[in-house]
């Protein structure tokens, strides 16, 4: 059987590409989905309203946990399989599992906060758009770990255009944000099999290499081993939705659809943090497995101040131009917000910092570690939300997320600290 991690024999594929490079593919990729992914919101704020952007928000805060816990971080998991211990079908086989299992709780969902009325139609259409989105990530797991951050930056450019086009196209044409993530889906779809499939067979060398295995013993295998970064990634996901959900029973769809507004500005910037960190993962995993540790600190230090960098960074543009540039990408309603938005501009700073320490625990395989983690981040979000959010109602959430951002960035320093004294696989133990 091939290795996940390896191309085959017959495949006839380039070398690896630089460190700097897979940066710079990552980076444009990134920038460019959340680009679009913020040009979706920004379509629904001036083609709509502030409520059409709060009912998108909680379709994705309802979706989003369940999803990220589903997925099971595999596509990380096979990025970081220095020695090739499962096949990629076995990955694949595993991914459709899950997310069969996502979408049926989603539906479930759906009908539980919405009953059969439009908000429980928002949520499965946003289900369906994620279901995709799921099984298009764990060929971009298959790019990364063979360090072709440029096929990743293709699919997600590509992914990112046709679904902002749609968006726009159903929003104008149906003013409906159901009709805008069923069109999604059908978008995605387009690129999961018109690229990202095709590509993988490509890099395996042929279609019998990409094809699922439903091999039980495999597949319990791997998610006993990806099983804490599915909660981790439910954890965050939960961690991030926190303020909205408390937001939008106190606030209503329209103050939760001006946070969100505000916090995704936070978000598009987190792509460049989401580029160094991911093309930086095989690098620091392989470093790590090796133990040679004097490189893989020297490595995360680089890595952290970058995210440094980009905090204060975005935090001054928010204090000097956040009124006229919330003017410019939303309207005057969210311009009337500059303080809120300034605080979402600190949390996000902050959680820079944090969220690459925590791809350097995550290439150590430290996974169990994490789990405790962020039950301590939630807990601490989920106070910080009861008590400020009544209060305060979106400046309230924003301060929520900023106490959100210290707490993950005092409890990642701890854990790197371990791990860089830790043997190469105890975390995964």
């Amino acid at each position: 059987m091939l290795p996940a991690a390896r191309p085959s024999p017959e495949a006839s594929q380039p070398a690896p590409i630089s460190l700097r490079a897979n940066a710079a593919w990552t980076f444009l990729g990134n920038v460019a989905y959340a680009g679009c992914q913020w040009g979706m919101l920004v379509a629904f704020a001036k083609f709509g309203n502030a409520q059409m952007v709060g009912e998108f928000g909680l379709g994705l805060a309802v979706t989003s946990p369940i999803f990220m816990f589903a997925n099971l971080q595999l596509a990380s998991v096979l990025a970081t399989d220095a020695e090739g211990a499962s096949t990629f079908g076995d990955y694949v086989g595993a991914r459709l599992t899950t997310t069969a299992a996502a979408l049926l709780a989603s539906c479930i969902a759906a009908v539980a906060t919405g009953g059969l009325g439009t908000t429980a139609a928002i949520i499965v259409a946003v289900a369906a758009a994620k279901t995709v989105e799921s099984l298009g990530e764990i060929f971009q797991g298959l790019f990364q770990r063979a360090e072709t951050m440029d096929r990743i930056a293709k699919s997600m450019i590509l992914r990112g255009a046709v679904s902002l086009a749609v968006v726009l196209f159903a929003v104008q044409a149906f003013g409906s944000v159901v009709a805008a993530a069923l069109l999604v889906a059908c978008a995605s779809s387009i690129v999961l099999f018109g690229y990202e499939v095709r590509n993988g067979a490509v890099l395996l060398g042929g279609l019998r290499q990409i094809a699922p295995r439903f091999e039980a013993r495999r597949v319990l295998a791997l998610a006993r081993i990806a099983l804490p970064l599915g909660v981790v990634t439910m954890l965050i996901s939960l961690t991030t939705n926190i303020p909205r959900y408390f937001l939008e029973h106190h606030g209503g769809s329209r103050e939760l659809g001006i946070f969100l507004g505000l916090a995704y500005v936070v978000t598009a910037s987190s792509t460049a943090v989401g580029a160094i960190g991911r093309a930086a993962t095989p690098r620091l995993a392989d470093l790590h497995a090796a133990e040679r540790m004097p490189l893989y600190r020297s490595l995360v230090r680089n890595l952290v101040l970058c995210g440094v960098a980009l905090g204060v960074a975005g935090l001054a543009v928010a204090l000097v131009a956040g009124r006229p540039l919330l003017r410019i990408l939303y309207s005057a309603e969210y311009a009337a917000h500059a303080r809120e938005f300034a605080i979402v501009m600190l949390a996000g700073g902050i959680g820079y910092a944090g969220s690459l320490l925590g791809y350097a625990v995550t290439a150590g395989r430290h996974f169990f570690a994490q789990i405790p983690l962020w039950i301590v981040i939630v807990a601490s979000t989920s106070v910080a939300s009861a008590v400020l959010v009544p209060r305060l109602g979106v400046a309230g959430a924003a301060w929520a997320l900023v106490v959100s951002a210290a707490v993950q960035l005092a409890c990642y320093g701890a854990v790197y600290a371990r791990c860089v004294t830790a043997a190469p696989h105890g975390g995964a133990a």
